[in-house]
């Protein structure tokens, strides 16, 4: 009786049941209800799919689809899902035989560790169902964490994943297991310290023997990150060319290759691999943001709109924040602040939560050039915006807030040149704190 207890599940585990054929759908259905440790939700196809998770993303715990599927490509759905941290809890499961080496590959990417063969009884599949639910009610308690890790980092949870590493047990795991290295190097990227994850990397790559492929392959892809936002766009470039020529079915690996191009400033190139991802996913937000920057750096702001108003759900991108902000620093740098500012305010329709930061750089372009009633503006709509508190340790805002508008005016109408350099080094250069595109080195 002990040992009954011990297994029985508190609750049956929700299986969405994605099949297009409905004899198919039907049987597999009364298959899956015929167990008492399942429920299922069926439907017809991916869109309906996606309908269902908005709505009860959190009662499902696996998906069982067509690798093969007409219409939408089994590859593409799954990457769809793996790109929404809000899906990371669930264990897709996917019907699947004869598959390319290409597939193959993709599946350990995505981290797919359950096929069925399409041709299956009904007491074959509900064996093979209760062998991954032993596996996932009986995960062992650190890997459990190492999940959780996994996902504040897809979230960008700094602070999250600070708390988790606070156990000693998962911070062995990740230090000393081969299967976890690469996340020490994600933890870095989110503290911003992008060259020492990229020496870390160099010197995993060399020492390390042990990875298999697709742990090697992870490894490059997050070095390649942090070449990107160490703003060292020629290496990142070279790191996604070969895992786009190694897995060319993974969208992210196109979509990594594109903003290396962007960030050497080859926009046709850039736009020629967001266009290949948006062939294959025509709603993928990585691949519209990307036009979103593209468009913009060429002063298409019309058109870069366009590609922003298709990208669906709530979005606020720290990525494109950032990456408008470094834009303008760019152009600061440059002496054409009167552009700098143009293009600053032309990114204020993208975005809402990093608002108050936009005005605040707008406010620093115009005392950059000594328009201290125009700063003054700015630096007022600044903490009256969304995203106020991001800009409240800035040595400007201080003051300003101390002095108020017309003080602030009266004293700082002729600022010391040499003064008002440090001021933008230190305010301009840093004015987002994100995990994006920022071009800072440690």
């Amino acid at each position: 009786m002990k040992l009954q207890k011990e297994t029985k599940l508190e609750k049956k585990l929700a299986v969405l049941l994605i099949e297009s054929t409905v004899e198919q759908r039907t049987f597999f259905a009364a298959a899956i209800r015929s167990s008492e440790n399942f429920s299922v939700i069926t439907c017809g196809n991916f869109k309906d799919a996606f309908e269902i998770l908005i709505n009860d993303h959190e009662n499902i715990n696996f998906i069982l689809f067509n690798w093969s599927s007409s219409g939408i490509s089994g590859n593409i759905f799954a990457q769809k899902i793996r790109s929404n941290y809000k899906y990371d809890h669930i264990e897709l499961i996917t019907f699947a035989q004869n598959m390319s080496d290409e597939d193959a590959y993709l599946l350990s990417e995505l981290d797919i560790h359950y096929k069925i063969p399409k041709i299956i009884n009904g007491n074959q599949l509900i064996k093979k169902l209760e062998e991954i639910r032993s596996d996932y009610h009986l995960i062992n308690p650190i890997l459990k964490k190492i999940n959780e890790l996994k996902h504040y980092i897809h979230m960008e949870n700094l602070e999250k994943c600070e708390e988790i590493l606070k156990d000693e047990k998962i911070l062995h795991k990740i230090k000393t297991n081969h299967k976890y290295l690469y996340l020490k190097g994600e933890i870095l990227i989110l503290r911003e310290k992008y060259n020492e994850a990229i020496n870390y990397f160099h010197e995993l790559l060399k020492e390390n023997h042990k990875m298999n492929n697709i742990e090697t392959l992870k490894t490059l892809s997050t070095m390649g990150k942090a070449y990107c936002l160490a703003g060292r766009h020629k290496e990142a470039l070279m790191i996604f060319q070969k895992l786009e020529a190694k897995s060319p079915k993974n969208l992210n690996h196109k979509l990594m290759t594109g903003d290396a191009y962007l960030g050497l400033e080859e926009s046709y190139e850039a736009e020629t691999k967001y266009h290949e991802v948006l062939d294959k996913s025509p709603k993928h937000k990585g691949a519209l943001t990307g036009m979103v920057k593209a468009n913009a750096i060429a002063g298409k702001f019309d058109v870069a709109k366009s590609f922003f108003d298709q990208i669906e759900g709530e979005f606020e991108s720290r990525s494109l924040a950032s990456y408008f902000n470094n834009r303008g620093v760019i152009l600061i740098k440059e002496n054409k602040v009167t552009e700098a500012i143009a293009f600053y305010k032309n990114a204020l329709p993208f975005f809402k939560k990093y608002r108050g930061q936009i005005h605040f750089n707008i406010g620093m372009a115009f005392a950059r050039c000594n328009k201290m009633n125009e700063a003054a503006k700015y630096f007022n709509e600044a903490l009256n915006s969304d995203g106020s508190e991001f800009i409240e340790d800035k040595t400007l805002i201080k003051i300003f807030k101390e002095y108020g508008v017309e003080k602030f005016i009266e004293n700082f109408k002729i600022l010391n040149p040499i003064a008002m350099e440090n001021l933008n080094r230190d305010e301009c250069e840093n004015g987002f704190q994100t995990s994006g595109f920022d071009a800072k080195k440690d």
